[in-house]
């Protein structure tokens, strides 16, 4: 009897232990969901930019770049920036030139606008061959609108008698960044 008693109480110990040992069912349970949220930013330019002069002769050649951008910048000590660079110069040649213009003092230039988190440029911003040139900067906690914000530069080119006629492209490119 003594040997039945004893294999009896070692099932009703394991039965007892074994859903301690495997978990218990409930009719409820929690989990802890974690998310390390960090700086971001991206962009996108709406179109391309015709330059155009005005009805007086010689008037210099102007258009409108738009661009739409998200950006969230580090709570403590974040910063970013959009800049721009004229990536490929005008061409074809014997025209209207960032990088060698056929009279000094012809330039690319524009000001900027900024809606949202960001602080455009300021005046009149000379474009440079294949070096950033500054369109907005952004502070710490910087934090676009979900749809996201817009800006705009407004492009000013030198109209230079000396240009040959023809249809000239340059291509800006336009970069975005978030710490």
């Amino acid at each position: 009897m003594q040997g039945k008693f004893s294999l009896f109480f070692i099932l009703v110990v394991l039965v007892a232990v074994s859903p301690a040992a495997f978990g218990q069912w409930v009719s409820t349970g929690t989990t802890n969901i974690t998310v390390s949220v960090g700086p971001e930013a991206a962009l996108s330019v709406n179109s391309a930019t015709p330059l155009t002069t005005g009805t007086t002769l010689f008037d210099d050649y102007a258009g409108t770049t738009t661009f739409s951008y998200k950006v969230r910048t580090t709570r403590v000590g974040g910063s970013g920036s959009i800049a721009a660079q004229v990536l490929t110069d005008f061409s074809p040649g014997n025209g209207p030139s960032v990088q060698n213009p056929p009279t000094a003092g012809n330039t690319l230039s524009y000001g900027c606008t900024v809606a949202g988190p960001g602080s455009p440029c300021s005046g009149s911003i000379a474009a440079q061959y294949q070096v950033d040139t500054n369109v907005a900067t952004f502070g710490a906690n910087a934090r676009s609108a979900r749809a996201g914000d817009s800006g705009s530069l407004a492009w000013v080119l030198t109209n230079d008698p000396r240009y040959e006629t023809g249809n000239y492209t340059a291509v800006v490119r336009f970069t975005i960044s978030a710490m």
